[in-house]
């Protein structure tokens, strides 16, 4: 795969079993691998205030971990079976959420990656939503 991607990014979340409309964002990207490990990065900006979002996504093996730092900061790792606790800092204060992660499947090819994430968002014991989560990093050439 080259180095100039196009990221694509296509969440769904489903309140009581009900699938709510989609979250997509398309951004040109960059990809790179180091030892074992693969990255993909890309910048989102805030149509309402335009504030630049940095978004990093590390995969290795199993495990997909998730970091945003901009207006909103956050850090999740994402590895079937586990449940890990998530800093989510906005403008408005931090927010404590857990991630349970039911499914991760990456997908690498010659010329594109896909990854799925299948999850729960919960806070303070209590599910907030399942999450479906799809990524996937395409050449540009």
């Amino acid at each position: 795969m080259t180095k100039e991607v196009k990221i694509s990014v296509c969440g769904v979340q489903y309140l009581d079993g009900e699938a709510q409309e989609p979250v997509r964002t398309v951004a040109a990207g960059t990809y790179y691998k180091k030892k074992d490990r693969y990255y993909l990065l890309y910048d989102t900006t805030e149509a309402e205030t335009g504030a630049v979002t940095k978004n990093r996504i590390r995969i290795s093996g199993d495990c997909v971990e998730m970091t945003r730092s901009g207006s909103a900061r956050v850090h999740m790792s994402f590895r079937p079976g586990a449940r890990r606790r998530a800093e989510y800092m906005t403008s408005a204060g931090m927010f404590l959420m857990d991630t349970v992660t039911h499914a991760v499947r990456v997908t690498e090819m010659e010329d594109r990656i896909e990854i799925r994430l299948e999850y729960a968002l919960e806070s303070d014991g209590m599910q907030l939503a399942e999450n479906h989560l799809e990524i996937i990093a395409c050449s540009l050439s």
